[in-house]
């Protein structure tokens, strides 16, 4: 037995145990010398722990490329075709409408608000973008189709492999919560912006649910806390007509966000937690309808924006509150709708606090047209404008063939099949007579009389309205067709 004393205390062990509690001790010597020269060394640095340190690793915002260059003849308008969600017209198994925000864009294309080259195509939603607000575990959960079906409300997606899933359904929706972590920088830049897709307000960062399967508003807030010292506080005005239970479980104790969600009382999806982060809550009886709601809008939106001074306001524009919308089951018309609109942006502008629409519920195909209309009327209005876009000249050239393919890489395989087989057609076609005309032009040996000769070979004679081909009796003559030149 082998005993040590170190200061007061008496240490008994085996030889073994001596080597080691030696070791372990001149370790501790030498770690304390270390600190103490560096301390020394270094003072002012000498009260940060390691915990700390990672604490601020932590809190740096990571390396994203959803924040893509703008040009300054581009509307704050962002849609891309990859929005639309398409595969073997299982979408159709659900009411909403997953094409709509095509039909937008195309409807303010025909009134020749924006063209293809004044808006803003986003990029899609990284994992690491996702994990700012989402936890790991979630979206590990993504990656079983049966997940996903019980979000999306189609239990066919279950039995889809989930490499199919992640491109068909959930590729679409990380492209569209792009397109709102973008519109809100854009908003805060230029004062107003636009997604023509997302408001997927159901989805929180541990569970998704009601066709929402990333929580796009709570990525766009936390996005601009981390990236935008400007933006310190924020206010969502969520006017679908289901309770937005996703973003209020986010910000359930964050003060620098302020929730006024007006909403159907009678309907999905029923969470009590969740409006306990409702500051000023709306709840709305079956079939409520324009007089009612919309003096409801005024008196609330106005009250909110009196109680809270917001450095942004995130506007989920929902077309669920509809007349006649199966799921919303409120009695509002399109034109109330219009007006809605109208009455969120003339109150947050005139206010000079910027304003990020996103367009969420509507499960009438009608609801695209009256987004279109929406848009149009705040642009007339002088709520929405942008004279670079506005006053851009149209792109010099532009490959005919190439602006009837373009479509979205989501719409259904057979659909692209096709447009690709018209393409190569068109793109032959082209080719086979530029090749014709190389040949008429450029050979030497062709004078120009068999150059006409040919011309009347192929049935094409000058001056003729009903040309006749080389074999046919009717067809004209090499000679006749030289000398009537002659003479």
């Amino acid at each position: 037995m082998v005993g040590l004393f170190v200061g007061e205390n008496f240490i008994v062990g085996t030889g073994s145990n001596i080597s080691i509690f030696c070791f372990g001790l001149i370790l501790e010597i030498c770690v304390k010398a270390k600190v103490r020269t560096q301390n020394e060394l270094n003072p002012p640095y000498q009260s940060i722990c390691l915990q700390e340190y990672f604490h601020k690793c932590q809190a740096m915002p990571h390396n994203t490329l959803l924040y893509v260059p703008v040009k300054n003849t581009q509307w704050p308008i962002i849609y891309c075709p990859e929005y639309n969600i398409g595969f073997l017209g299982l979408e159709k198994l659900h009411p909403f409408d997953s094409g709509k925000w095509g039909r937008v864009f195309d409807f303010l294309k025909e009134a020749s608000m924006i063209r293809d080259d004044t808006i803003i195509s986003p990029l899609e939603a990284s994992e690491l973008d996702l994990l700012v607000a989402h936890t790991r575990r979630y979206l590990g959960s993504l990656r079983w189709s049966m997940t996903v079906a019980g979000i999306t409300e189609i239990p066919p997606v279950a039995i889809l492999p989930n490499f199919i899933v992640q491109r068909k359904v959930l590729r679409p929706f990380r492209y569209q919560t792009g397109g709102t972590i973008l519109a809100a920088k854009l908003a805060v830049e230029r004062g107003w912006a636009i997604n023509i897709g997302g408001g997927f307000h159901h989805c929180s960062g541990d569970r998704g649910g009601g066709f929402c399967a990333y929580a796009d508003i709570t990525l766009s807030i936390k996005f601009l806390f981390e990236r935008m010292p400007s933006v310190r506080k924020a206010m969502i005005i969520d006017l679908d007509a289901h309770q937005g239970n996703g973003h209020e479980r986010d910000f359930m104790d964050d003060d620098r966000v302020y929730i006024m969600d007006v909403y159907n009382r009678g309907i999905y999806p029923h969470d009590g937690f969740a409006k306990r982060a409702i500051k000023r809550r709306v709840e709305l009886q079956h079939f409520t309808g324009d007089t009612e709601y919309l003096e409801l809008i005024r008196r609330h939106v106005e009250g909110a924006l009196n109680e809270f001074q917001p450095d942004i306001v995130v506007y989920n524009a929902g077309t669920d509150i509809l007349e006649e919308d199966p799921l919303g089951c409120l009695s509002v018309t399109a034109q109330g709708i219009i007006e809605r609109d109208q009455i969120v942006f003339q109150k947050v502008r005139t206010r000079g606090i910027p304003v990020m629409m996103v367009t969420s519920g509507g499960y009438l195909r009608t609801t695209a047209r009256i987004i279109a209309d929406s848009i149009l009327n705040l642009k007339a209005l002088g709520l929405v404008s942008w004279d670079e876009a506005e006053n851009c000249p149209p792109p010099e050239s532009q490959d005919p063939v190439e602006s009837v393919v373009r479509r979205s890489r989501s719409e259904g395989f057979l659909s692209r099949l096709k447009r690709n087989c018209l393409s190569k057609s068109s793109t032959g076609d082209l080719q086979d007579i530029g090749n014709k005309n190389e040949k008429l032009t450029d050979s030497p040996e062709v004078d120009d009389g068999n150059l006409h000769k040919d011309k009347c070979c192929a049935g094409i004679v000058e001056n003729s309205e009903h040309a006749e081909p080389c074999d046919s009796p009717n067809a004209v003559d090499f000679d006749l067709c030289t000398n009537s030149e002659k003479g």
